[in-house]
């Protein structure tokens, strides 16, 4: 549920950012389908709390029935992620701060798990002769190189990389981590991808951004059909422009996010409510964000 909803909820955030009365309207349904697959509400007994988050494991389950031989399992670590991102995008377009820091928990939790069950960020986790540079599906007793519907590396790769927000910057906190995976492609699919080019390139953007754009501006590409010229062209290029993900320096805000390129940083932030904000990063940097800027 979270992987379709996901979608929904994100689309929903988006609307409310720009349209706060569309958002008291909807926002009864929205909310459902939040607690569909994550339930904060103790006092809400039509779905489990939490529902489908094993915070055990610290991830989600695609399938949690735990009828199949191997126990429950998930594929897409991305779209998971891109559920959590849409709950916070919605909670603070909403000024619900309680779903806003439901999704910021599941966000921060799963992404540390993505990056040692399905990437293996530090090598500490896959067998010593285990040959792949990610899982494509994880088991409650193991993962497979796989997907549900073939066993093409371009999918394998690209499932667990689309789609391609904001919310995927966690994968930047390993650049290594991203040029190995996109290095492991290439080998595995016996040359460049042929599909699915703009979410394979925007992972390469958080390892090696020149690389990603010197792919994106030379090769020919029929944009997945989630996606669009314009967004890839922009996150490559921000990436290109800006650097790698800077994980030393932190803000006093949720919403934002630090990049370095050589020697220069650079600082976002994004004031979701009505009135203009302050922000202060850790590097001693600040400065007045506007409402909706």
């Amino acid at each position: 549920h979270h992987f379709h909803y996901g979608y929904l909820i994100m689309a929903a955030a988006t609307i409310a950012q720009r349209d706060p009365a569309w958002a008291d309207d909807w926002g009864g349904a929205v909310e459902m389908l939040i607690k569909d697959a994550a339930n904060w509400d103790r006092d809400d007994d039509r779905f489990p709390f939490l529902r489908n988050f094993d915070s055990y494991a610290g991830h989600a389950h695609a399938s949690g029935h735990a009828a199949f031989g191997n126990g429950n399992n998930q594929e897409s670590s991305s779209e998971s992620i891109n559920f959590s991102t849409a709950t916070i995008l919605w909670g603070a377009a909403t000024g619900n701060e309680e779903i806003r820091d439901l999704g910021i928990f599941l966000h921060a939790v799963e992404s540390k798990a993505i990056e040692q069950y399905w990437f293996d960020a530090d090598d500490e986790i896959f067998p010593a002769d285990y040959i792949h540079s990610q899982l494509g599906i994880v088991w409650s007793n193991g993962g497979d190189y796989a997907t549900w519907w073939t066993a093409n590396p371009e999918e394998i790769h690209g499932i667990n990389l689309l789609p391609i927000t904001t919310g995927s910057l966690h994968l930047g906190r390993h650049p290594t981590m991203m040029r190995q995976s996109y290095l492991h492609l290439l080998e595995r699919n016996n040359g460049p991808p042929t599909m699915w080019q703009d979410a394979l390139w925007g992972g390469l953007a958080m390892g090696v951004p020149a690389g990603a754009l010197f792919e994106f501006e030379n090769n020919p590409y029929s944009p997945e059909s989630g996606s669009s010229r314009p967004h890839t062209r922009h996150w490559i290029e921000s990436l290109g422009a800006w650097g790698r993900v800077d994980v030393e320096v932190t803000a006093d805000t949720p919403h934002y996010a630090v990049f370095v390129n050589g020697g220069a940083r650079t600082h976002l932030a994004w004031n979701p409510g009505t009135e203009p904000i302050t922000v202060t990063f850790s590097d001693g940097i600040a400065g007045c964000v506007p409402p909706g800027g």
